[in-house]
């Protein structure tokens, strides 16, 4: 029974990447936004399955394969480490997914100030 939930878990994890991913596409985002918004729900979701018992490595396998697809190296390292940090946060999935959508904002801002002056 307990492996019958943690697979159903993982299950809906997957599905909610792959909505998660798709889901940006539909409100005129950028590519930059689209990242920060799929990686700010992942970490959401990480949060949940920490609560609910799915082993971290079983999500950092899952994340790992899902993000091996097509995107960068530096991306799928920020969706892993979004993920790690989720299964230490203590406060409401919520705000921790607040938390990863300003930090990586803040990092494409950084990202596009630093090209734009070099």
């Amino acid at each position: 029974m307990n492996n019958l939930i943690r697979k159903s878990a993982i299950a809906v994890m997957c599905a909610l990447f792959s909505f998660t991913v798709q889901a940006g596409e539909h409100y005129g985002l950028s590519e930059g936004q689209q990242q920060c918004y799929s990686r700010a729900m992942v970490g959401l979701d990480s949060v949940i399955n920490s609560r609910i018992g799915v082993p971290i490595e079983e999500a950092m396998e899952i994340t790992r394969k899902l993000g091996n697809h097509s995107i960068s190296e530096q991306f799928d390292k920020s969706y892993l480490l979004a993920v790690l940090h989720a299964y230490m946060w203590n406060d409401s999935p919520h705000t921790y997914a607040i938390k990863v959508f300003s930090e990586c904002t803040v990092e494409q801002t950084n990202s596009i100030t630093q090209a734009s002056a070099g």
